[in-house]
């Protein structure tokens, strides 16, 4: 039921830990009546119905963080914050809790500013400020925070130890006669078949003091872009060394500058296609566009197919940006669950992102979650998929994904792919989009896009050959750049 003239008991501001029995307890027990319950997740509809059954009759309604607040404010809260720093004292994790301090402030405004409300409870973390909603705090995450008390002597010896005993993982790669050392696995990366590849493990200090040293004789120090080590890359720069970090994953051009600032002076930013470059330029940063051991990054055409497996692949979200939200996902996979009641002859799968779980990413019952969701569900459709990429790619033939490296692989080999949008704030694949890969942001429209999939397929398919063909052309111009 709707609240009629906005006025709560009480506002509970929850993240993906809630414990739905625990807050269906704190309702009844303190006796509020009319709830507002806002929360960093979406609430799947297995999760609202919990809730409402578990209740006495009450007047509740349900909002997410991404109602308050929009692209601008979002995309500023990351520009506030990084403007506190400069390129010396910049440190991520502040960062990302002041961003994170600005959108919810935002987000409280606007809530009070279209409720009166008497009362505020809230949970921390993912996504949540709690300090910022001047509420009474109470326990009702399902995640439990022992707090476990050493005496002082113990846990610095504790803290010393894991120093010294701390370890590092390298890859040593030889190609064409060039030694480069990656201070990280570099498996997410498209090396060269014939490079000769070893790895080793070091002591952490034995290797920085090898380093220092200069005992290491490579040609390149390289890392990925998602494990960078800035001690690492300073001790590289005070010995006037570059240090090359490759691209592994999906960046926007439209993307914030966002923790930018962490990378020292020296780094040099291996770009895998000319989407990176863009985003690199734009901030003023050192880029290559190739090195020898890459292979090259480009597309295959794809050809007809019968649609009969459709698969969803999830990316997941953080506090890297305020420019994502955590419902984003659930977003996408409530409507692809849509979907699956409409088409019940079709077979859907939904691919999550194996970071989900990361305690402070969308939390460690992320997947648990949407595995509850799609149980509730009961569709014989709908299933989630325990397969590598590779199976996946291979056996499904239209695929969705609001932003991901992994769909952006799928296209690669060839796949039939859907880029969709149902958030309130930009794409992140509007580079793709601007090609004239296929893109949708409307859910209402989903179904009848699909339909069109079906009925006529082979024109989806010229049309994404196309734009295969102007990625491909933009890919071979910057390898000529090199």
């Amino acid at each position: 039921m709707r609240q009629l003239n906005n006025e709560f008991n009480v506002l509970y501001v929850l993240n993906q830990n809630v414990d739905l029995k625990s807050l269906c307890e704190d309702i009844n027990f303190k006796k509020y009546n009319t709830i507002l319950i806002l929360s960093t997740c979406l609430l799947f509809d297995n999760e609202i119905e919990y809730i409402k059954i578990n209740i006495n009759y009450k007047i509740i309604e349900f909002k997410i963080f991404s109602d308050y607040i929009d692209d601008k404010e979002m995309e500023l809260c990351d520009i506030n914050s990084s403007n506190t720093f400069n390129i010396h004292t910049f440190d991520v994790l502040k960062f990302m809790n002041k961003s994170m301090l600005y959108k919810n402030i935002i987000v409280r405004k606007r809530v009070l500013a279209k409720n009166k409300i008497y009362n505020t409870h809230c949970l921390k973390g993912l996504g949540i400020a709690s300090e910022v909603w001047q509420s009474e705090f109470i326990n009702l995450s399902s995640v439990n925070s022992k707090i476990v008390y050493h005496n002082f002597l113990s846990n610095i010896f504790k803290k010393i130890l894991s120093k010294i005993t701390r370890k590092i993982y390298v890859e040593h790669i030889i190609y064409d006669k060039k030694k480069y050392l990656f201070t990280v696995d570099a498996n997410r990366l498209k090396i060269k078949n014939d490079a000769i590849r070893t790895k080793r493990v070091y002591n952490y200090f034995l290797f920085s003091l090898l380093l220092k040293l200069g005992s290491l004789k490579v040609d390149y120090f390289a890392s990925t872009i998602h494990n960078y080590n800035k001690r690492v890359s300073n001790i590289l720069l005070s010995l006037n060394k570059k240090h090359y970090i490759f691209i592994d994953g999906n960046n926007p051009s439209n993307m914030p500058r966002t923790y930018l600032d962490i990378f020292s002076k020296n780094c040099v930013f291996v770009v895998k296609d000319f989407i990176d470059k863009k985003w690199f330029e734009k901030f003023g940063l050192k880029i290559l566009s190739k090195l020898p051991l890459s292979k090259d990054e480009l597309m295959i055409e794809t050809s007809f197919k019968k649609i009969n497996d459709i698969l969803l692949i999830l990316g997941h979200a953080g506090d890297w940006s305020s420019l994502i939200n955590r419902s984003d996902t659930d977003i996408s996979v409530r409507e692809f669950a849509n979907l699956a009641k409409k088409f019940p002859y079709l077979r859907f799968t939904i691919r999550t992102h194996p970071a989900m779980v990361h305690p402070s990413h969308e939390g460690i019952n992320s997947i648990k979650r949407i595995e509850q969701y799609v149980k509730f569900l009961k569709l014989k459709n709908l299933t989630i998929s325990n397969n590598t990429l590779d199976k996946d790619i291979k056996e499904n033939d239209l695929f969705l994904s609001e932003y991901s490296n992994a769909f952006i692989d799928c296209l690669k080999k060839g796949k039939l792919g859907l880029i969709i949008n149902f958030t309130n704030r930009r794409s992140f694949m509007t580079d793709y989009a601007e090609l004239e890969f296929e893109y949708l942001d409307s859910p209402k429209k989903l179904p009848s896009k699909i339909n069109e999939y079906i009925e006529n397929q082979n024109a989806f398919i010229v049309k994404q050959n196309k734009a295969v063909f102007e990625y491909n052309k933009k890919q071979y111009t910057l390898y000529q750049g090199t």
